[in-house]
């Protein structure tokens, strides 16, 4: 277990990642320091902090993380190898990276779709919208449970694309650069590559403790909100983050039991889930 997790720690993939967080992190605390605002240092930003050690840091491998998306794969390869069509596996690597990329951010899109739209899912993933200090490592605030979901559903495009590590390596540092940044809090549009990507002021809005968190579904593609409908009309910075009327632990372990210990009262109490709330024009 501590050999995986060494080469875990030592790959490419991984120092790459730490290198494109660290820039992302640097270029975020000297913005702020421009605008002459202080870093925030609040119990809520060390929760994120101790979200990114869980997970960057090799715990989540640690513990088995690894071992479960491993054996899905190996079900995925007996049970459905007609999925496996390897559509990218001998194309040029910037064909791979570019339909790992939009593929993959399709299926993710829509899979955040579904954690708004079921308060089951929600449960998981109101963990993620607590924060109400938005920084780069807000995108790390992820329970397992929505890890673990989001994982599993991109399997499926995995298989039919078949790209080689490289590309999917590639495709990480770029989401790794673009999600820091767009939890970033800052005043970025990125001009008229908003109608693509997703700016810190397309992604804060979704953050936002009112309606708007309803809207700008965009994990890495802002596209998808346009060609879908769920784009907000407007892009003012919220007054506050966060999510009102719902009692949500602050540390992480806390956040990690309560969607069980929810989950248990309601069926103690024979509570049935409210709907989840609708998209707001």
């Amino acid at each position: 277990m501590l050999h995986k997790l060494a080469v875990f720690l030592t790959s490419p993939e991984k120092w790459g990642t730490l290198l494109v967080l660290g820039a992302v992190t640097l270029l975020w605390a000297l913005a702020i320091r421009r605008r002459g605002a202080r870093l925030p240092l609040t119990r809520d930003v060390v929760t994120d902090v101790v979200y990114w050690l869980f997970y960057a840091a090799g715990i989540f491998t640690l513990v088995g993380g690894t071992r479960v998306f491993l054996g899905a794969q190996a079900a995925l390869h007996r049970i459905a190898p007609f999925l496996e069509l390897n559509l990218v596996r001998d194309k040029p690597w910037w064909i791979q990276l570019l339909a790992v990329t939009v593929v993959f951010d399709f299926f993710s899109y829509w899979w955040h779709r579904a954690m708004h739209g079921s308060r089951l899912l929600w449960l998981v993933h109101r963990a993620h919208h607590s924060q109400t200090d938005l920084n780069p490592l807000t995108n790390y605030r992820v329970h397992l449970g929505e890890m673990f979901g989001r994982g599993l559903v991109l399997m499926f495009p995995a298989a039919v694309l078949g790209a080689n590590a490289p590309a999917f390596a590639a495709a990480i540092w770029l989401q790794t650069g673009l999600n820091t940044l767009a939890h970033a809090d800052l005043d970025w549009g990125y001009g008229g590559a908003r109608f693509l990507v997703v700016s810190p002021m397309h992604h804060r809005v979704h953050h936002a403790d009112d309606a708007r968190s309803q809207r700008n579904y965009g994990i890495l593609l802002s596209a998808w909100d346009y060609l879908f409908g769920t784009l907000t009309p407007s892009f003012e910075r919220p007054e506050r983050f966060g999510v009102s009327g719902e009692a949500i632990p602050r540390g992480f372990l806390g956040q990690l039991v309560d969607p069980l210990l929810v989950g248990y009262r309601r069926l103690r109490n024979n509570v049935r889930p409210t709907p989840a709330p609708a998209l707001v024009d």
